[in-house]
């Protein structure tokens, strides 16, 4: 006996057309959701960066009042306004704290009222014969030396200044300039007798015809310094960095040089009669001519040979 099934019709399922609005009405909210939060940021977007511009545009306005304040106050003049001069100079550090781009303007600023309150003076000269146990070390007022301690102390990479740090010509005997940032500054004809100036960088700064007599620039930094017919008598230089330096006719008679680095540097035509602690290994790689006067015991180096000079470049 055999069972045979009997064929059963294919099930036919029909959509629901009330559960397709639903899916296509969940996705349309879904949509019209994620357009809302859109724009929603966007507008909040835009809020913000006007919040931002406004705040920027206040930032600036208060700085702008702050520095007219302190360039009022900075040209106050008299001993019974010091106080007045020293805020002022502090204000203006602040600002180039405050703001980069504004730091160009500020050391400018504080550099004129250096060459305007303390320019270098020919009435007191050093006499060619002079002794160092007859000098005495100047002083340097102290507004003067609060403008020179904020300039050395800037960050010089908000520099921006098309003709560097200009402080030729300017009276700054006897002041403090240890740990200065002053690459490339313009010194030249500066008085920096007795200056303090350890550890002082000073590379490729022009001091040409600066006057340094008995001044302390040990550890210093003046590679590749501009020093023509600079006045170094008695400077005390130990370790001093001079290495490609230009010293033609300066004056080093009765400086100190131990340890002092001379590699590639210009001596032609310098006076270095009584330095003490310079070897004949120390003036072995600088350039030297016949007019050249080196310490008693110290033979003139004889022109260096070409592998003699590439050893010089990278000793």
């Amino acid at each position: 006996m055999r069972l045979e099934l009997a064929s059963v019709a294919p099930l036919e399922l029909k959509p629901d057309p009330w559960q397709r609005l639903l899916a296509i009405g969940s996705i349309l909210s879904v949509i019209v959701l994620g357009v809302g939060l859109f724009i929603t940021n966007a507008a909040n977007r835009h809020q913000q960066e006007a919040t931002r511009r406004q705040q920027d545009l206040a930032a600036a306005g208060q700085i702008a009042d702050r520095f007219a304040q302190a360039i009022d106050q900075l040209g106050q003049a008299g001993a019974d306004k010091i106080d007045v001069r020293l805020g002022a100079l502090y204000s203006l550090e602040r600002i180039m704290r405050d703001s980069a781009i504004d730091q160009p303007a500020v050391v400018e600023v504080v550099a004129a009222f250096i060459r305007v309150h303390a320019p270098a003076s020919a009435a007191n000269p050093i006499a060619p014969t002079a002794s160092p146990q007859n000098f005495r070390v100047p002083t340097t007022s102290v507004d003067i030396q609060a403008a020179l301690t904020v300039l050395g102390r800037r960050n010089r990479d908000h520099d921006y200044l098309p003709h560097g740090l200009n402080l030729a010509g300017t009276n700054l005997g006897g002041a403090n300039l240890a740990d200065s940032q002053l690459d490339g500054a313009n010194l030249d004809n500066a008085d920096l007798r007795g200056a303090f100036m350890s550890k002082t960088q000073l590379k490729g700064a022009f001091m040409g015809g600066a006057n340094l007599y008995g001044s302390t620039v040990s550890v210093a930094n003046l590679s590749k310094a501009f020093l023509v017919g600079a006045d170094l008598r008695y400077a005390k230089m130990h370790a001093t960095d001079l290495t490609w330096a230009d010293l033609r006719g300066a004056d080093l008679r009765g400086a100190d040089m131990l340890g002092a680095a001379l590699a590639m540097a210009d001596l032609t035509g310098a006076d270095l009669r009584g330095a003490v602690n310079l070897t004949k290994d120390g003036v072995r790689c600088a350039k030297v001519d016949d007019l050249t006067r080196l310490p008693d015991g110290i033979t003139r180096p004889a022109p260096l040979n070409d592998l003699e000079l590439e050893f010089c470049r990278f000793s």
